[in-house]
This record gives structure tokens, sequence and C-alpha cells, in this order.
């Protein structure tokens, strides 16, 4: 069970920011392999954490994450100019990590910068599209495209109506890729995703509940804790899209077939 509050959410950032993206660790690193089922033609994850970019990233979603809750004015302004300082430089030095992009889209659409934050969505999506021009067949690439158009920036703009078919088409296609891998604990958390983007928030919990790996277990407390109780660790209309989001920023989804 996880306590709804500031600071057990910082610890959650924390858990998967630090064990799956930014711990150099060797053991952690194993673990990861053996928890998660990926296939015999896929080489396993080697340690390539920390980097200078990465723990930037952090800095920049640990900050956002403090302002969220007081808004972009007064209290809230230090720690969004901390997160933008932060995300500019990691992008500056990854101009095509789409994990940076997006939380840059993020950041700026909290902060007031709607301009800067179309932009940096419209960067992770052509980056996106070409990646999946390039791999039709990956589950992961096909549910971040399917996320950025669903829970993305572009659920404030005229053309939201256009987007949220496009997220239907990804999720489709990320629970037609899965089946075709029915067995396969590694593909559980795509699916269960893929479902709360068509809205079927039954059938994620369902699927989530079918699993015993570690980090399907901690995002089905996850998703108890926040979304099926209808609230964030913020205010949020929608948790369910702010679930997803906070999965975004999971580096160990690059485990992901």
């Amino acid at each position: 069970m996880i306590t709804l509050n500031k600071n057990s959410f910082m610890r959650s950032c924390l858990a998967l920011l630090l064990v799956a993206s930014v711990s150099s660790s060797s053991e952690a690193y194993a673990f990861l392999n053996k928890t998660v089922n990926i296939s015999s033609n896929r080489k396993a994850l080697k340690p390539s954490f920390p980097t200078a970019s990465r723990e930037l990233f952090l800095q920049a979603y640990l900050a956002y994450s403090e302002a969220r809750p007081v808004g972009a004015l007064g209290k809230g302004s230090d720690p969004y100019a901390r997160a933008i300082h932060a995300i500019a430089q990691a992008v500056a030095m990854e101009p095509e990590n789409v994990d940076y992009l997006f939380l840059a889209s993020q950041i700026y659409r909290g902060k007031g910068g709607i301009s800067m934050a179309k932009d940096y969505f419209l960067r992770a999506e052509k980056l996106l599209q070409e990646r999946i021009k390039a791999d039709p067949e990956s589950i992961g690439t096909n549910l971040d495209y399917a996320i950025l158009c669903y829970a993305g920036d572009a659920r404030y703009w005229k053309e939201c109506d256009a987007y949220l078919k496009k997220a239907q088409v990804q999720a489709n296609r990320v629970l037609s890729l899965c089946k075709k891998r029915e067995g396969d604990e590694g593909v559980r958390i795509p699916m269960a995703w893929a479902y709360l983007v068509k809205g079927n928030a039954k059938e994620c919990e369902k699927i989530l509940s079918s699993s015993k790996l570690p980090a399907t277990r901690f995002y089905l407390d996850l998703y108890k804790d926040t979304v099926k109780k209808g609230k964030w660790f913020w205010p949020a209309k929608d948790p369910g899209r702010e679930l997803l989001l906070y999965y975004m920023t999971d580096g160990g989804r690059y485990l992901l077939p």
C-alpha cells in the first residue's frame, strides 16, 4: 500500500528512477534482467548509467513534482525554474531522447510556456514516428506513442480529437503485438497501459493483478492508491493520464521488447 502524500511520491520517483534508470549497480541490472522476461533474440540490458543527462532528468522531474501541487506562480515559481534549467541541460546533451522531450513539454505546460510545450511535444512525436517506421514491431515504442497522443500536450490543442484517435490506433497496435507474445510476463505492463489508454480501467487492473513481477506489483499498488480512488499526488482531472505520464519517466520500460 502506498500512502498518498508528497514524501511517499518523492520516494516512489526515486525508487523507479534510481533503480530503473540511474543506478549503475550491476546487481540492480542483473535484477531487472532476471525479473523482466526478455526474449532470447534480445541482448540483456547492460549498465550504462548514471549519465550526466539522466541525473539532470531526475533533478528536473523531482523539481516538477514539487512545483505541481502549488502551481506555476508564487511558491511554485522556483521549483519550475529549477526544473526548466535541469531539463534544458539534459535535452542539450541528448536532443533525441524522447523521455527528456516529453518531460520538457510537461514542465513548460505547467509553467505556462505553451509554445515551448508544443514544440517539445512535436519533436518527441517526430522521433517516435521515425522509430516506429524503422521498427514497427516494437511494443515499447508503439506504447510510448500511444501515451504521447493520449496524455501529452496535444490534449490541450484544438486537434485533441485527432490525437485521441491516434492514441486508440496505437493502443490497439500494442495489444495486437502483445498477444503475439501471450504468456510472456514482460508484456503485462504495456498491455495494461494500452487498455488504460482505451478507457478500460477494469481490464488494466485485471492484467496488473495477474502478474507477480516486482515492477508490475509496484504499478498495481500505485494504480489502486491513485487512479482507482480518483486522485493523484497533486490536483488532477484525470489521474489515469498522470499515471501514464509517470510511467514515461521509468527508464526500465526500455526493457520492453
